[in-house]
């Protein structure tokens, strides 16, 4: 039996005593895959160095206890300086198990990972048919697998790149086992920093219901593909019952790319949760798209136990919105924001600064909301 070590270092850095770190998703679903796709060949265990970072010490003696026969990370670009350092300790105390590293700074930077000697492979894109495929070819005893799996990239012994695309054949998210949940030990996650700023303590689960985003902004991670693949609303009912009835969970971040790309569905999801008396709390730290929102859908969210949206603007310049490729409706954006303050949902902006072609006057240009009073009252008072 292999044992896969699948390490979280997403959001490592912190200041001071304030630590955010989220309960790693991706790693639960690469587990839940492989024990599907690979029934009673693996264990795996994950560790989150956002949760609980580890010293040069303690990680020598983790990995002693769990001889892992493959050690697997996933980064934000943020945690680079920090990939760096523990793929060095890792092939110091374990140079003979192969390293492979994923998540988005994987897949923004594909090859070029590979400049550091210690990593062995990288996984561009959507993971889970790449990790299969690669425990697969390494129980077989393949060091350097010649067979096309899906976004796996490494160096030859002489020196030359095996490159393979990203998975082509995306895969239905609604035939994907739910995530291995009983690998993370929510506790850890009860009292840290969250996506969700207005919320900061208590336990919670993110959960992705859709993956994918036909829409083209310049700066997307692109982890998932252009194509949307949504679970049907019984389905995300079934995944958050679950961590309802198992680990007592009630709190949901949802992390969908455009959570409401089909408006119906999103209905149809508010109304499951209502019909069922599911009585919960969820918040969008990120995933919608502000302009397709409208009164009715932000009404429903609110009635099903939204409490909080991040609503990513970038920028209040309709020429920036082009050349980002972002291209929101800006009047319907400040419609929906105001309302959903109205609703008593705590409203959250993303904006970016900086982009090559802004100028000062355009960066010190305020954005302002037309709030009405009671609007700005209930907003106030939360």
């Amino acid at each position: 039996m292999a044992t896969a070590l699948l390490i979280g270092l997403e959001n490592v850095h912190h200041k001071g005593e304030t630590r955010f770190a989220t309960p790693p998703l991706g790693l639960a679903c690469l587990a839940a895959f492989a024990r599907e796709k690979r029934p009673g060949k693996d264990s795996f265990v994950i560790i989150d160095e956002a949760a609980k970072p580890l010293s040069s010490k303690q990680w020598a003696d983790r990995l002693a206890q769990i001889c892992p026969d493959i050690i697997c990370l996933s980064a934000l670009t943020t945690d680079a300086g920090a990939l760096t350092k523990k793929v060095e300790l890792f092939k110091y105390l374990l140079p003979s198990t192969p390293i492979v590293v994923g998540g988005p700074h994987a897949t923004a930077l594909g090859e070029k990972l590979l400049e550091n000697p210690g990593i062995d492979f990288v996984v561009r894109g959507e993971g889970e048919l790449g990790f299969v495929g690669l425990l697969d070819a390494l129980e077989k005893g393949e060091k350097y697998p010649e067979n096309s799996i899906p976004g796996l990239k490494f160096i030859r012994p002489d020196g030359s790149m095996k490159i393979n695309p990203y998975n082509k054949a995306l895969l239905d998210i609604n035939t994907l086992p739910l995530p291995a949940w009983d690998l993370i030990p929510f506790e850890d996650y009860s009292t840290l920093a969250r996506m969700t700023p207005s919320q900061i303590s208590g336990f919670y689960a993110p959960i992705m219901t859709s993956r994918g985003c036909p829409f083209h902004c310049t700066y997307c991670h692109d982890v998932f593909g252009s194509k949307f693949r949504a679970m049907s609303p019984l389905r995300v009912i079934e995944h958050m019952e679950q961590l309802i009835n198992k680990f007592g969970i009630t709190d949901f971040e949802i992390i969908d790319d455009i959570f409401n790309l089909d408006y119906d569905r999103a209905l149809e999801i508010c109304r499951l949760i209502q019909e069922k008396g599911l009585n919960i709390r969820f918040s969008f730290p990120n995933g919608l798209r502000t302009d397709l929102l409208d009164k009715r859908l932000i009404q429903e969210l609110a009635k099903a136990g939204a409490y909080h949206i991040a609503f990513a603007v970038e920028t209040g310049s309709n020429r920036l919105q082009k050349t980002i490729k972002k291209n929101l409706d800006l009047e319907k954006v400040r419609e929906n924001i105001a309302y959903a303050a109205e609703m008593g949902i705590f409203t959250w902006g993303f904006f970016m600064l900086g982009f090559p072609d802004e100028t000062k006057e355009q960066i010190k240009k305020p954005w302002t909301l037309p709030f009405r009073p009671s609007s700005t009252e209930h907003f106030s008072s939360r």
